[in-house]
């Protein structure tokens, strides 16, 4: 039977995310219960945006199901949920906000105008006219440096630069390994808005060319002025349990901040708030 989605909150009511690894995930009537070591635990998955499905999660067809017409985005992740390999949602029922995406970026000047837009957004300030995308990338880069270097100044962490491997995670330094961690929680709740509205994650305007373009626009928005926060101080209160400090300290600011509510208002924003939501 159809599961009614108009009896289910709206992407901005929800709880941003949830993780969970070495666990199997099973059907609960209509939404889906996780067992693991701590036994079954209930979750009312119509009200979550994105589940993080991290390694040694096994789950079962109805489960899948259960969550997607729930309105659920789920994430295959690596390990602590810091990589994303696929994600799950249902086919989004009108293609209205898609084609709009589309037309926009199929037009340089409409291209260029909408990244623009949201370098305006992140920075606060006018970018000259004459500038093309990789200048305005140019610029971002510059922004984006400048602040690692002031926050590590002020929370007073060692700064070598952004660097870490996936293939030896636990070697990583950590507030490289807090930051990195910081956006995949900002990355797959950008993605959950993304698709919960109807867009593509592919078709970016600042970022081009892989399957996240769009995500990266969105996310990049938040990047530096909230999540980064998150990760300093986090490292900066200490090492030990870093990663699942870092989510539930994101966890937290998404949901005192409202910040759901948020990406939709500047989705809007970015199209005119001509956008079907």
């Amino acid at each position: 039977m159809k599961v009614d989605l108009q009896a289910f909150a709206r992407f901005d009511e929800r709880s941003p995310f949830l993780f969970t690894e070495h666990s199997i995930i099973v059907q609960e009537e209509k939404s889906i219960a996780i067992l693991d070591k701590e036994g079954r635990i209930p979750i009312p998955i119509c009200t979550i945006a994105c589940l993080l499905l991290g390694p040694g999660t096994k789950i079962t067809h109805q489960a899948v199901l259960n969550a997607v017409e729930g309105g659920c985005t789920l994430f295959w992740t690596g390990e602590e949920g810091i990589r994303f390999y696929a994600a799950g949602h249902e086919f989004y029922g009108k293609s209205q906000n898609l084609l709009s995406q589309v037309i926009l970026f199929a037009e340089e000047n409409k291209r260029i105008g909408i990244a623009r837009k949201l370098y305006q957004m992140r920075f606060k300030e006018i970018i000259p006219a004459d500038y093309n995308l990789n200048q305005i990338r140019g610029l971002e880069g510059n922004r984006v440096r400048s602040a690692y270097k002031a926050l590590a100044k002020e929370y007073d962490i060692e700064w070598k630069g952004r660097d870490y491997d996936r293939q030896n995670w636990k070697a990583t330094n950590p507030i490289n390994r807090a930051i990195t961690c910081a956006n995949a929680c900002l990355y797959g709740i950008s993605t959950a808005a993304i698709l919960a509205l109807g867009f593509s994650p592919q078709i970016g305007f600042v970022h081009t060319g892989f399957s996240t373009a769009f995500t990266c626009d969105i996310a990049d928005l938040y990047k530096v002025s909230e999540f980064l926060p998150i990760a300093f101080r986090v490292t900066a209160e200490g090492s030990q349990d870093i990663e699942p400090r870092v989510r539930y300290a994101c966890r937290d600011f998404i949901r005192e901040s409202h910040f759901m509510r948020r990406i939709v208002k500047d989705l809007k924003r970015i199209f005119d708030d001509s956008i079907d939501t």
